[in-house]
């Protein structure tokens, strides 16, 4: 536990097991139809449980045997939060470079289709403008740092003389087609 967010994450797995796996309750009320009165009722039914589970939750905070010290202002922001937590599993960049490299990404048989469709449907649907989709992002900066890498020299860009300049346009270009290549998007119209 080094971190405030890992003090409350522990806190939560805590705090479930007390509570039957409920999350304490962050207090908003979900859309309806409703009169005023009943409106204010509930309202009040859900804040006095909210602030009940929000100090239930700061107790199981307190119980964390950490050196890291958790705002109160933290905890409730991660109260009102906690529905909206999930957890994400990606691969290490380890994995993505060996994939990468990989002879066999392109051929199906290492698991990657849906990765890979899942890039393709992204390219057919750029942000707009195009220039703020991540990953036209992601595949420039891999190229870039391949770039980089094979001539052991300064980032592509870093010399702004016009010939140095489209140098390195020409190499940042080859090695983001063998990136695409890699990955297996080329193999598409």
């Amino acid at each position: 536990v080094t971190t405030s967010f890992d003090v409350l994450v522990a806190a939560l797995r805590e705090y479930l097991k007390a509570n039957g796996d409920e999350p304490p309750l962050n207090g908003s009320i979900p859309d309806m139809t409703s009169s005023t009165a009943s409106f204010i009722e509930l309202q009040q039914a859900y804040h006095k449980k909210a602030t009940e589970d929000l100090e239930k939750f700061t107790r199981c905070v307190e119980a964390v045997p950490a050196d890291v010290n958790v705002s109160a202002e933290d905890i409730s922001l991660f109260c009102k939060n906690v529905y909206d937590i999930r957890l994400l599993s990606t691969r290490s960049i380890a994995e993505e470079y060996k994939n990468q490299t990989s002879s066999s990404s392109t051929t199906g048989n290492n698991g990657n289709d849906e990765v890979r469709d899942d890039l393709l449907m992204h390219l057919m649907d750029p942000s707009d403008p195009p220039e703020h989709t991540p990953l036209l992002w992601y595949l420039a900066l891999r190229a870039c740092e391949i770039y980089q890498n094979e001539t052991n020299g300064p980032y592509p860009g870093s010399d702004s003389r016009q010939l140095s300049l489209q140098s390195d346009v020409t190499g940042v270009h080859s090695h983001l087609t063998s990136v695409c290549k890699n990955m297996g998007l080329f193999n598409n119209d």
